[in-house]
């Protein structure tokens, strides 16, 4: 009985305590009214199971609710965080919320709540985790947020809360998640953020916060994601960022950053996504990047970056989101990128690229989106990137891209936009390419694109709304009327966009020269089945001229000008194709015929005769020039004709004269002449080999004879009087074709001697000669004389000469050594002399004042200046010190007057006189 008393007991105790108190649901109470809780969705939806039923007991079944041990802990009224899975909560959170003090966990997102956060939610110090991301709320971040001391996550982004964070903030040890993303705050984050050692997310992205990076960041070594884009901060990325080796993704863009990419964010192994973006970041991308093995997503767009992508990104075989787009970057695109099988979106736009695509790019076989639009790049697209079946877009407009489309890429089969325009394209498009099935864009305008246009009716099809822009744009091409005609129709009515005018010029350029009275035929050829001309004179129509043949009979010199064809179309409207100009001379000789050069060959048996090697295609060049429609015959000098081949021998010895007559199509012609030249052979000047010091000037040679740096007469030219100061082998060559010689001699130029060069020296009874590191010392020039040697006294004043030697190489200098009593520094004579005997203090700025001579060495001491009475004057000191002549301010007459020196230390006294003059 006492056992079934006991449980009893237990069982009511248990519920009695499993109740939350009257306070905590009268919280949760005023939480319902203040988010208009009759509205939320769990409340008017289907299921009443998990309504909040305040008529009974407050259960874990109320929507969003935990109870544990009689307190409610939690309070989650959006599980998944999702937009679509909000519970409509409007209004604002109540100050009763500070009742339910068990609650550690309290998630709002994505709801519709506005107001402040009431003061009294801080003193809620059990709370763990606090979400109200994506609501209305404003206000600030008070200090009493410290009284949160169990905080672990707290996410605020997406609400419209201002001011600075508090630095008491900071104080928040146990912090791992702090979002803040998409508000207003401002000001400048405490530096003392960088102690919160256990922060794993720091989200500060897209507020106006000011400031810099600080260093110290680098010591929250926990940190998986820090993203700080969009704000106002400035200065450069702190080299400390490297050791945040636990990051996942990083993102630092659109700041007002500055300086380069620090390389030790190639210490981030762990690093999957990082975008900087929209700074004043300049210097090169470092190559330590290829190190970042996980990155997966790596957005560099809208910088100054400049240099070529490091070849060690193709480490990154991970990488699925590449953009370098709108930076300085140059160079060719690396081979090694090939390595990224898995690359989905490759964007470097606006740079400055050069080179072609690099055929390693076959790997791309999931490629959707690359954009290399505007920049340097040239080159053929391989028929090997048919591979990119995946491929959605791709825009390569402005480059100078060349070649044919290969008809390969008719598997983009996924293909919604190509845009190949502003290139140097050519040929004709593929028919398969009807197979692009998904395309809605193709841009291939200011190209060189010519033949039949495949039929894009199937597929390029009519859209009433437009939402699509279906759109083909092929002007700026070699394109005629009987290309697309049969689809005109449908392209000009049915897409939302068909360019198609204008077109090139059609058929050649050409220069034709007839002769009075003769006849020509002038033609154009375009396609098409409905086609209109109209034949043009120096810009004015000519009557009657709408065939595509002009003929013109009875020619006259009136007839000359320049002729061209207008050609239209009833089917394609709006388009107008002009044929290249022709441009006709008519004379009354004949064609212009221009001179030919003399052609020479060696007649090596000296017999006369000799095979000559033509080439017939530069004669006729020669003779005709920029004409066409003309015919190029030859002659011999009696008016026979003569049949030339490319191997001919002479059939006149020595000197054969050949006609070359050139005719147009009128039949009218005009002669020139040019000879066949058996030439001697000839032996070149020979030069022995030279050994030179430090140059060589090249000697005369005889006529005919040139000098050159390569064999042939190949490399540069060379005249006598040149100086080389090479070593090289020189060759001179004299004559032509197979008579000419060649001879070479070898310059060999040493380099230039060094040697001692030493000042002119005064001593007063001895001078010892120095040691030196190049040549010798000796009494006379040229090496003569004495030789002497490097601790040698010279007791008398010489020229000594410094000589070296080394082979034909020579080089010298000299110097004068004096030996002068006066530059002895105990002497009586010497100390006496410093001592001037007059001066002049005229004020015309020679001998102004009297001093003492400083030269050769310092005197030391005071001077004393005297009238012949013993009456003190002047008194200065004898280094810097000088007299004027003046006494108190008054000029002194011309007179005789003494000095007194006495040296510093007493042990000079010397007197004299001296005349001031004026």
């Amino acid at each position: 009985m006492r056992f079934f008393t006991y449980i009893l007991f237990f069982f009511f105790t248990t519920v009695l305590i499993a109740q939350v108190t009257p306070e905590e649901k009268a919280a949760l109470l005023a939480f319902y009214i203040a988010t208009d809780g009759p509205n939320w969705v769990s409340e008017t939806d289907a299921d009443p199971t998990n309504d909040w039923d305040f008529s009974g007991n407050v259960t874990s079944d109320w929507y969003g609710v935990t109870v544990t041990s009689g307190n409610v802990v939690s309070i989650d009224m959006n599980p998944t965080r999702n937009s679509n899975a909000a519970n409509n909560l409007t209004g604002v959170i109540p100050p009763e919320i500070e009742d339910l003090s068990s609650l550690k966990t309290l998630r709002l997102p994505a709801e519709n709540l506005t107001g402040t956060i009431p003061l009294s939610l801080y003193n809620i110090t059990s709370l763990v985790t606090l979400d109200l991301a994506r609501n209305n709320f404003s206000g600030t971040m008070p200090p009493e947020i410290a009284q949160l001391t169990n905080l672990r996550s707290l996410y605020l982004s997406g609400n419209d809360f201002s001011g600075e964070i508090p630095i008491e903030f900071t104080t928040l040890n146990q912090l791992q998640v702090f979002e803040i993303s998409n508000n207003d705050f401002s000001g400048e984050i405490p530096i003392e953020i960088t102690n919160m050692l256990n922060l794993r997310v720091l989200q500060l992205s897209n507020n106006p916060f000011t400031g810099f990076l600080y260093p110290e960041y680098g010591n929250l070594i926990n940190l998986n994601l820090f993203h700080f884009s969009g704000n106002l901060i400035t200065g450069s990325i702190p080299t400390e960022f490297g050791n945040l080796t636990g990051l996942r993704s990083l993102s630092l863009g659109s700041n007002d950053l500055s300086g380069v990419l620090p390389p030790s964010l190639g210490n981030l192994s762990n690093l999957q996504y990082i975008n900087i973006y929209a700074t004043s970041i300049s210097g090169s991308i470092p190559p330590e990047f290829g190190n970042l093995t996980s990155v997966n997503t790596m957005l560099l767009t809208s910088n100054s970056l400049s240099g070529s992508i490091p070849s060690s990104l193709g480490n990154l075989t991970q990488m699925n989101r590449f953009s370098v787009k709108l930076n300085l970057i140059s160079g060719e695109l690396p081979s090694t990128l090939g390595a990224w099988s898995n690359i989905s979106s490759f964007e470097a736009y606006e740079n400055q690229l050069t080179g072609n695509i690099p055929e390693s790019f076959q790997n791309f076989t999931n490629i959707k989106t690359l954009n290399l639009s505007v920049n340097q790049m040239s080159g053929e697209l391989s028929p090997l990137f048919s591979s990119w079946t995946t491929i959605e877009t791709l825009d390569l407009q402005l480059n100078s891209f060349s070649g044919e489309l290969p008809g390969s890429y008719s598997s983009f089969t996924n293909l919604k936009k190509i845009n190949l325009a502003d290139n140097e394209f050519s040929g004709e498009l593929s028919p398969s390419f009807i197979n692009w099935i998904n395309i809605n864009s193709i841009d291939i305008r200011n190209n060189e694109f010519e033949g039949v246009i495949p039929d894009f009716t199937t597929i390029l099809t009519a859209d009433p709304t437009g939402s699509n822009g279906e759109n083909l744009k092929i002007n700026g091409n070699k394109f005629e009327f009987g290309d697309f005609e049969d689809q005109f129709t449908h392209y000009n009515e049915q897409l939302f966009g068909f360019f198609y005018s204008p077109q090139a010029n059609v058929n050649d350029v050409e220069n034709l020269t007839s002769c009075s009275g003769s006849s020509i035929t002038l033609s154009t050829v375009v396609s098409g089945r409905a086609n209109v001309y109209q034949w043009f004179k120096n810009g004015t129509a000519i009557s009657g001229a709408t065939s595509a043949d002009l003929v013109l009979n009875s020619l006259g010199t009136t007839d000359s000008g320049t002729y061209t064809c207008i050609i239209t179309s009833t089917i394609v409207t709006d388009l107008s194709l002009e044929r290249n100009p022709i441009t006709l001379t008519v004379n009354l000789t004949g064609p212009a015929v221009n001179t030919v050069n003399d052609i020479f060959s060696c007649d090596l048996d000296e017999d006369g005769y000799t095979n000559f090697t033509l080439d017939l295609a530069s004669i006729e060049s020669q003779a005709v020039g920029l004409q066409s429609g003309v015919v190029v015959s030859y002659l011999n000098p009696n008016g026979t004709p003569l049949t030339l081949t490319n191997n001919y021998t002479n059939t006149i010895p020595n000197n054969q004269t050949v006609t070359v007559r050139v005719t147009d199509m009128g039949g009218c012609y005009n002669d020139t002449n040019f000879k066949l030249i058996a030439t001697q052979p000839i032996v070149a000047d020979s030069n022995s080999d030279v050994i030179a010091c430090g140059s060589y000037i090249l000697p005369e040679l005889s006529v005919g004879n040139n000098y050159y740096t390569e064999t042939n007469t190949n490399g540069m030219q060379l005249q006598a009087g040149d100086i080389i100061t090479n070593t090289q082998t020189i060759y001179i060559h004299t004559g032509i074709g197979s008579c000419a010689d060649e001879t070479n001699f070898r310059i060999t130029v040493e380099p230039p001697l060094l040697v001692g060069d030493l000042e002119d020296v005064t001593e007063c009874g001895v001078y010892i000669l120095p040691t030196i590191m190049n040549g010798n010392y000796f009494t006379e020039t040229n090496g003569q004389g004495l030789r002497l040697s490097s601790g040698d006294s010279i007791t008398e004043t010489q020229t000594i000469y410094i000589f070296n030697q080394r082979g034909s190489c020579t080089e010298e200098t000299s110097f004068e050594v004096r030996i002068d009593l006066l530059a002895c520094e105990d002497s009586e004579e010497a100390i006496k002399s410093k001592f001037p005997n007059f001066f002049t203090p005229n004020q015309d700025g020679i001998n102004d004042v009297w001093k003492v001579d400083q030269e050769l060495f310092t005197l030391e001491g005071i001077v004393t200046i005297h009238d012949r009475y013993g009456k003190l004057l002047k008194q200065f000191n004898a280094v810097n010190g000088s007299w004027d002549g003046t006494f108190n301010g008054q000029r002194l007459p011309s007179a005789d007057y003494w000095y007194k020196f006495t040296s510093l230390d007493g042990a000079i006294v010397l007197t004299g006189h001296f005349t001031l003059k004026r």
